[in-house]
Parts: structure tokens; sequence; C-alpha cells
């Protein structure tokens, strides 16, 4: 087999936070109903949606959780 002279360079996708994963979520279901393929890959763009919302959904309770301890300290004081 021949040696690949060019090799592709790939990029490594940072997955620390939920927003991470929400805005790479984002850009796939773009890239699908840009590309005009929403009827052969709804399915994908379901399952996408649903990893996002839940993204959504943990950023929310982190944000609720800091709120909520805030609030517990300014009332022990």
């Amino acid at each position: 087999m021949p040696e690949n002279k060019n090799p592709k360079k790939t990029r490594g996708i940072s997955l620390k936070t939920p927003k991470d994963l929400q805005r790479i979520t984002g850009r796939v279901i773009c890239d699908i109903v840009n590309s005009g393929q929403q009827v052969e890959d709804s399915g994908k763009i379901f399952q996408l949606g649903s990893v996002w919302l839940k993204a959504y959904e943990i950023t929310k309770l982190e944000d609720i959780e800091k709120r909520l301890e805030s609030l517990e300290k300014e009332r022990s004081k």
C-alpha cells in the first residue's frame, strides 16, 4: 500500500462544557439543513436536538445551583 504523502490535518474537538456540546450539535444540525438532507437525516437531527436540549438543561441547572448557593450564603449571615 502506498504511503500517504499528503496527510490530512485534522483539528480535534474540545468538549469540556455543556456549552461546547451545544455549539457542536448546533453546527452539525445547520450543516444537515444546509445540505438539504433534512428528510433523510431527520433521525440524526432529532437525536442531536435531544443532546442539545440536555446540554442546555445542565447549563441552566448549574446556573440555578450557583444562584441558590449565593442566596443561602446571604441568608445565613
